[in-house]
């Protein structure tokens, strides 16, 4: 297999991506016309560097729309659910939100949102990765850098396959370096998966403690400096798009230039035959809604069809 298990009877790989044979089946896809140059090129960099970056995925001024939502959500704070210090959740009260504040699931009140996280540049690559449509089902929308260290989306983001875990992020703006700007290690994707207590994917707080977390972070960088692989920034225009593996290693830099702001709009993203796990802590509160090429659900949001007309976007 690319990637290299340390159980291979805890963890599954099965993304066409992850095999062996994975660049041949491009080179095949592609002399069979089923595929374009460009598909071609982008597969090939998401297999062998675990991301991709698609330029201009949304426009710019489709951006424009999404940071009109973001400045006027205090205008209609019940609609929108946001995130502070950690655990404490709210309505936005002002235009003026805290630095380290996140936006959850954007896309439920923000139609502008869902139409960038399932935008057809984004929904297409991620249909030729899962061979099906793809499934939003969260997002956290940055106002600033995050800073956080160097981790993989699956110690925390859990779905029924670990590995069909997808992530797309998508710059609200021009980011300058020194804003915190997203970095990540290029070919971490194919490092040795870390098992907390030997057995299990995801960081569990109360069973696995925070000296173990530790552990897992300096994992990652012993495993980038055992390649001899350095941290790699993404600088992106207004509108471009990075694309990456459940394994690929990343995170926010530094910001060491405190007037920048660094707005993004962050989707996880599983096949739309996979389901994260807050589907089966409440399956009767599960929907998948169809948009464009691809689905969405929440788990902040009633997406019921028989939702409140006047409350729709309140759990609870």
């Amino acid at each position: 297999m690319s990637i290299e298990s340390q159980k291979p009877e805890e963890v599954s790989f099965p993304l066409w991506v992850d095999q062996p044979d994975a660049l041949g089946r491009v080179e095949a896809r592609l002399a069979g016309g089923d595929i374009s140059q460009v598909d071609a090129q982008h597969l090939r960099q998401f297999i062998e560097q675990g991301f991709v970056i698609i330029p201009g995925a949304i426009s710019p001024e489709h951006v424009d729309l999404i940071n009109r939502d973001i400045d006027t959500m205090h205008n209609t704070p019940e609609r929108y659910l946001v995130k502070y210090q950690g655990k404490q959740f709210g309505h936005p009260a002002s235009a003026d939100l805290p630095d380290k504040c996140r936006i959850l699931d954007m896309y439920v009140p923000s139609e502008a949102s869902l139409a960038a996280i399932l935008a057809d540049p984004i929904t297409h690559f991620l249909s030729l990765v899962y061979g099906q449509p793809p499934l939003a089902f969260q997002t956290l929308t940055f106002l600033r850098g995050s800073e956080q260290s160097m981790h993989k989306d699956i110690s925390y983001v859990v779905v029924d396959k670990p590995l069909t875990l997808t992530a797309s992020w998508i710059a609200l703006e021009d980011v300058k370096p020194g804003s915190g700007e997203l970095m990540y290690y290029p070919g971490s994707h194919r490092d040795k998966v870390f098992l907390f207590k030997d057995k299990h994917i995801a960081w569990n707080p109360n069973r696995d403690g925070k000296v173990t977390h530790v552990e897992y972070l300096d994992f990652i960088k012993r495993a980038a400096l055992l390649r001899g692989v350095n941290e790699a920034y993404f600088l992106p225009k207004k509108g471009d798009a990075l694309i990456w593996h459940a394994n690929l290693a990343h995170g926010g830099a530094p910001i060491t230039d405190s007037a920048s702001s660094r707005r993004s709009l962050v989707t996880h993203y599983c096949a739309y035959e996979g389901a994260p796990n807050y589907a089966s802590v409440s399956p009767a509160r599960f929907f998948k809604r169809p948009f464009g090429q691809g689905y969405y659900s929440s788990k902040r949001y009633d997406l019921a069809e028989t939702a409140h007309p006047e409350r729709p976007w309140l759990m609870g």
